[in-house]
């Protein structure tokens, strides 16, 4: 769907070859979902979810604006703590260090880290599963 700012997100991560090469796959598609990881198979790790924080919506004198300033949380998940930490530097330089890129009807300027921090340790079955948590303001325009 054009003009979605989460879709085009999601999108452009799973489009960027850096990030794409750190990921499981998950029905023939980079790991990377909106709100919730989709498979506890080993295959499937390490993954990305994509959560909206603060929508970030901007008013004028006409109404909402077309320019949004949103926090995305990105949680990434991997088997052990390494793979983890490099996908979130990979994750950090696509998103804060590329020029503006536009993608699904979306122009993204280039986004700022707001939080880094470790997520903790979970078993999932015989999975032990590392988390990293990585908070970014985005700003796209609609």
């Amino acid at each position: 769907m054009l003009g979605v700012v989460d879709f085009a997100l999601r999108k452009r991560l799973r489009e960027a070859q850096a990030i794409a090469d750190l990921t499981g796959r998950v029905g023939g598609k980079p790991a990377i979902d909106l709100g919730e990881r989709k498979s506890n198979d080993p295959g499937a790790f390490s993954s990305i979810v994509i959560s909206l924080i603060a929508p970030g919506r901007n008013y004028d004198q006409d109404g909402a604006s077309a320019t949004r300033q949103a926090l995305f949380r990105f949680e990434i998940f991997s088997l052990s703590a390494d793979p983890g930490i490099l996908l979130k530097e990979a994750l950090a330089a696509e998103l804060q260090g590329k020029p503006a890129t536009a993608i699904g009807g979306v122009r993204f300027a280039p986004g700022f880290v707001f939080g880094d921090r470790p997520g903790g340790v979970d078993n999932i079955g015989e999975l032990r599963v590392h988390r990293r948590i990585l908070d970014m303001d985005i700003t796209a325009t609609i």
